[in-house]
């Protein structure tokens, strides 16, 4: 349980996604409800099933050979660590956690063909991302599919909660390649037109790529440096139901566990919520448990409870999704603004809370 001894604060944040490079092209599309979604373009479209993504810009200057797993993580990490002016000692000291569904496996392509003498696996990237960013301290890799980049913010929590770290780098990242997306589209879990959360006309989600990361510390961290805080980070909840490869358990019971272990570590009632950021894949059964879910935990006051659904601009970007959407609510909290769901135009009478549709 959280208390005011160990409060866990933000400092800064980085982003690349399919609307762009850094935390203000993310929001700044985000609120205009611009859709990041396009044809494919680093793969050869015509060998896949599904020929559209969220491919996000290749950094400037990273050079061909560079993973891009490993551009996205060193941009993102390069505007957080800036963002919380940290630099000597307390930025070698920061410790790594990134979250991940794939990894390194554009690499692992690349030695596939012979056009590289070894594999990289995920941890190889921290390594190679961290080194690049002058991180000194421990790396560490998760993989918990379109949570990871989550459950890395709530690992780096426990270790300043613990005492182990003062600050930690941690969220997530994914990169499109063609064993991914032909796993990916394997799935078929993917719309062949739109990811339209929680509308009558929904029929998959759509993936995409990136990074998002946090630099987190404890506020008594934060205030010896001078560092200025951009929220708190209060608590965070998980589940694991293992119900289905991409379906969720019939009652939304996973996703009811998780928020509530969520609020019962920040020592909140549903009360105190206002906003809830959902997952909203724009998959059939997603969004429709996700809606009971929501109701479950909140009650009558669920319908008074903005909900928005971010992939329906950012596609489904693994392991960063979840990364990103928590950088998305960071800043909703200091502009006191939230983003649309767009492409809701024919809500599904399952799906009856306040979508912030369309603006």
């Amino acid at each position: 349980m959280s208390n005011a001894n160990d409060r866990v604060v933000v400092t800064g944040m980085g982003a690349i996604c399919c609307l762009g490079q850094g935390v203000e092209a993310l929001w700044s599309g985000l609120v205009a409800g611009r859709c990041g979604i396009g044809p494919l373009r680093r793969l050869d479209a015509d060998r896949h099933r599904i020929r559209h993504a969220g491919e996000a810009p290749l950094p400037d200057g990273a050079g061909s050979g560079v993973d891009p797993a490993v551009q996205f993580l060193s941009a993102a990490g390069a505007e957080a660590l800036g963002q919380a002016a940290l630099d000597g000692d307390a930025r070698r000291r920061t410790v790594v956690v990134f979250g991940t569904n794939f990894g390194a496996m554009g690499a692992t392509e690349r030695l596939m063909r012979g056009e590289a003498p070894a594999a990289a696996l995920a941890g190889e990237v921290a390594r190679e991302a961290a080194q690049r960013l002058g991180l000194d301290a421990a790396q560490t890799t998760i993989s918990l599919s379109c949570a990871s980049g989550n459950a890395a913010i709530g690992w780096g929590m426990d270790l300043i909660r613990s005492g182990r770290a003062e600050r930690v780098l941690a969220g997530g990242y994914d990169a499109i390649s063609e064993v991914v997306w032909a796993g990916l589209c394997s799935l078929r879990a993917m719309s062949a037109t739109a990811l339209r959360p929680f509308d009558r006309r929904r029929d998959g989600t759509i993936f995409g790529e990136g990074a998002g990361l946090l630099l987190i510390e404890s506020a008594a961290a934060a205030r010896a440096r001078g560092a200025r805080p951009l929220a708190v980070v209060r608590g965070y909840g998980t589940s694991s139901n293992a119900f289905h490869m991409t379906h969720p358990d019939a009652h939304g019971e996973g996703m009811v566990a998780a928020m509530r272990a969520a609020l019962r570590d920040a020592a909140l009632p549903p009360e105190a919520v206002d906003h809830v950021n959902a997952h909203a894949t724009g998959t059939p059964p997603n969004d429709r448990l996700e809606t009971a879910a929501i109701k479950a935990v909140f009650g009558a006051r669920a319908a008074r409870i903005p909900v928005n659904g971010l992939k329906s601009m950012l596609g489904h970007a693994m392991g960063a999704a979840s990364a990103l959407e928590a950088i998305a609510c960071v800043m909703t909290l200091r502009e006191g603004l939230i983003p649309p769901t767009i492409a809701l135009t024919d809500p599904d009478p399952d799906c009856d809370l306040d979508y912030v549709p369309l603006r």
